[in-house]
């Protein structure tokens, strides 16, 4: 059979653009391969920036937590700075005023051993006056009785206080150290709630730093006044 010549035509052209297709289809798959592969990195990159975002947002939350205890740190820091500030002022007002105590306890000391260096003396001349006055022979008049309610003050401006009350007697906050001696008398007042004079007290034994006294009792039987004393009541030598 002949093949006429306009069909050889067709076939051959059928056959060439067959050629020409087939080419560009195998460039579209792998255009849709390289997509797909770019794709699947996207999505990769994607996951992975969405990591990186979560790690920041938990070192922002971790750094706003640091500062947030570094400022109550900070707080806490200057409060105990301001509270050692305020101790040191004390310890120093303590250091001060302990200083002045013991210098006050220093001039007392240093008074006290002067009225006993005084006294001293006093007796000293004393024995040598009675001595002198019994190699001459002389007499001398036996001092008289001040009585049991004759006031006899110390020479001395004293001040202290009634520590403890037993009945007819009461200890005070004074002694010999303070010029006190037996048989002295000092009065007795208190001033709360309101200034009163309440008696006078005849010392009986005079120790070093304090001495026990007896109540003076004015009056006889039914006209005797016995003086009410409490713990703290002041006593001095002289009433101003």
């Amino acid at each position: 059979m002949r093949i006429r010549t306009w069909q050889l035509a067709i076939v051959v052209t059928s056959l060439a653009g067959g050629l020409f297709l087939a080419p560009a289809v195998v460039a579209q798959d792998e255009k849709d391969a390289e997509i797909r592969k770019l794709q699947a990195l996207l999505e990769k990159q994607d996951k992975y920036i969405q990591s990186q975002k979560a790690l920041l947002d938990n070192a922002l939350k971790v750094t706003d937590s640091y500062q947030k205890s570094q400022e109550a740190a900070l707080k806490l820091l200057n409060e105990l700075t301001k509270t050692v500030a305020e101790r040191e002022k004390e310890m120093i007002k303590l250091a001060r005023d302990g200083e002045k105590q013991r210098q006050a306890a220093d001039a007392m000391a240093v008074k006290a051993q002067s009225l006993e260096e005084k006294n001293a003396l006093l007796e000293k001349r004393v024995k040598e006056l009675t001595a002198m006055v019994d190699k001459l022979g002389l007499k001398l008049d036996p001092p008289k009785d001040k009585g049991p309610v004759k006031p006899n003050p110390p020479n001395l401006n004293l001040s202290g206080k009634i520590v403890k009350v037993d009945g007819d007697l009461v200890q005070i906050s004074l002694g010999a150290d303070h010029g006190l001696r037996d048989n002295h008398t000092l009065e007795v007042y208190r001033l709360d709630p309101e200034p009163k004079y309440l008696g006078m007290i005849r010392i009986v034994d005079a120790n070093q730093y304090t001495s026990v006294a007896r109540i003076v009792v004015r009056g006889n039987g039914k006209d005797a006044f016995r003086p009410m004393f409490k713990e703290g009541d002041a006593v001095t030598s002289r009433l101003k």
